[in-house]
């Protein structure tokens, strides 16, 4: 623990190197791919930049003080929980329905007294909807670094230091389109920062400093090393940037009450029968929790009394025994759908097999929400069988009933995997016309592919394409440059049309990867962000062209 007391370091000072050590920590969009259970996080928001920090200033310093483990669960419930169980939220709809509306009665009777901004107060139904756009705005503005810092009291001290230092540095001031200037707490609008506790309070001491520095190049350590075993344990598939299939199954009423991953929190056959056959094939698999959405085998959670149920053609919530209001079901399952949504295209799932052993009309509810999360069903279902036909209809979620059937689908999904594998270690051939002759191949007019004639284009030359256009676009003075797949993936060659041979997958892998903080995504594009309409806006200039951290913003 840290108890030397002595004053200060100079504020700005102290930022600079504050800034200058979460530099070199990969910049994160989403609470999964943290690979630690305990430490810090430091949020960024579009547009915030000072003279330390070119790239974006810190505008948020979080913890979570009470609870040892807790560090990923805390992130999630800035993104997909609720104004009352996040004081971030609470701050980012405050000052959305205040920029929008300063007289909302939403607000009143004056600053932070109204129901959205009272702690435990519920949103009413014209503020209800603003839980899903605070939520898109942290997906799109927002990213986010960590470091480890598993001792508590060191981390809680360590976050109040960080947090009055930021807020005292003269030169990290916000914009003059901040969002926070329309905050009802003065120390957030003062501070620049979404942080009200410690605000004014003590800077970090020059030990303290060096402190934060080793941990935060101990925790770039941490994600080189540790982050494929963390995030893989008891999941081998989930470690590779795409993924195909995830088998899911229900949650079990029956449940230890200490706690724990999948396989120790539920008692359950059918979900331990799960967990083993997909372990010995390597494969993704997930429990879909009532209370936690995605559950995967690598992460922890406490015991819980909610259940989903389907009738009439509405979704309930039961939670401790009580049935909810239909206006708190709906909330809780489209916070369900919502967290399920982003951790599918975290991973890139696109299909899912789902484990059963009673009939699927049993377990219509919890296949309901995974109906929309994945296929972004916005139809009214009336009965059990409309669920099904609509799911069938879809075509991206099987049913396995029963125990044979999840065997079978484990080892054809293993068998499709050693196919692709196989598939890929394999150079292809030229494209052929149909007059039997090699197909000619066009240039792109700003890149000279290296690769051999003949030879399928790969990731790497579509990084150099997008490097090459990033040059000349920054040449010419730009601001930004709009990519789409097709323009790319003709550049580079290898484009046979959307019916024929080409790596337009690969294509928009290298283009997503290649985002970073502010690039957008443009409308029109793919459901699933992989096709030949993807279009991504890229801010010039760039720091690095390909490689970053950074996740497609929506």
């Amino acid at each position: 623990m840290l108890n030397d007391k002595p004053p200060g370091r100079p504020a700005e000072e102290a930022c600079r190197e504050i800034h200058s050590a979460l530099q070199a920590l990969p910049l994160l969009a989403s609470p999964a791919e943290v690979p630690f259970r305990d430490g810090l996080y430091f949020f960024y928001e579009d547009g915030e930049r000072s003279e330390h920090a070119g790239e974006g200033r810190a505008v948020r310093v979080g913890n979570h003080p009470n609870k040892q483990g807790g560090l990923v669960s805390r992130l999630r419930a800035h993104y997909t929980g609720n104004k009352n169980s996040s004081v971030f939220r609470k701050f980012l709809g405050g000052a959305l329905l205040r920029r929008g509306d300063p007289d909302s009665p939403c607000l009143a009777p004056s600053p932070g007294k109204g129901h959205w901004e009272h702690q435990n107060d519920k949103a009413c139904e014209r503020c209800q909807p603003l839980e899903e756009g605070v939520s898109q705005l942290l997906r799109s503005s927002f990213r986010f670094r960590c470091v480890e810092v598993v001792d508590q009291a060191e981390r809680n001290e360590l976050e109040s230091v960080l947090i009055a230092t930021l807020a005292a540095c003269p030169v990290c001031g916000p914009a003059a389109t901040w969002l926070g200037h329309h905050a009802y707490s003065h120390k957030v609008r003062s501070s620049g920062l979404w942080n009200s506790d410690h605000v004014g309070g003590p800077t970090i001491t020059a030990h303290q400093l060096e402190r934060f520095r080793r941990l935060a190049r101990a925790s770039v350590e941490a994600f080189k090393q540790r982050r494929d075993t963390m995030t893989a344990a008891g999941n081998a598939e989930r470690r590779g940037p795409t993924q195909s299939t995830l088998f899911v199954t229900h949650c079990s009423g029956n449940k230890d009450p200490a706690g724990g991953d999948p396989l120790t929190l539920y008692i359950s056959k059918r979900i331990g029968a799960l967990g083993s056959e997909c372990k010995a094939a390597g494969a993704l698999w997930a429990i879909l929790s009532a209370e936690y959405a995605l559950f995967f085998p690598d992460e922890r959670h406490d015991d819980y009394d909610t259940t989903l149920h389907f009738r009439h053609g509405q979704l309930y919530v039961w939670k401790q025994e009580r049935c909810l209001s239909p206006r708190e079901s709906e909330a809780h399952v489209q916070r369900l759908v919502e967290a399920t949504r982003i951790r599918l295209t975290e991973l890139r799932v696109r299909d899912i097999v789902y484990y059963l052993q009673a009939p699927p009309k049993w377990a219509t509810a919890y296949l309901l929400v995974l109906h929309k999360a994945l296929d972004n069903c916005m139809k009214e279902h009336r009965s059990a069988e409309e669920v099904l036909k609509c799911v069938e209809t879809a075509g991206r979620i099987h049913l396995a009933s029963g125990r044979a059937a999840l065997s079978a689908s484990v080892a054809l999904h293993q068998a499709n995997r050693t196919q692709e594998n196989n598939d890929a270690s394999v150079p292809a051939s030229p494209p052929i016309d149909i007059k039997g002759k090699a197909a000619a191949t066009s240039r792109p007019a700003l890149v000279e592919p290296q690769r051999a004639p003949g030879r399928a284009p790969r990731k790497p030359d579509f990084e150099a394409a997008l490097a090459d256009l990033f040059t000349q676009a920054e040449r010419a003075g730009r601001g930004y440059v709009d990519v789409q797949a097709r323009d790319l993936h003709i550049q580079v060659g290898g484009w046979q049309g959307s019916g024929g041979n080409h790596r337009m997958w690969t294509c928009c892998d290298a283009m997503l990867d290649a985002m970073q903080l502010g690039d957008k995504i443009l409308p029109g594009g793919p459901p699933k962000d992989h096709g030949s309409r993807l279009t991504i806006r890229y801010l010039l200039p760039r720091k690095v062209h390909t490689g970053a951290h950074g996740q497609p913003t929506r």
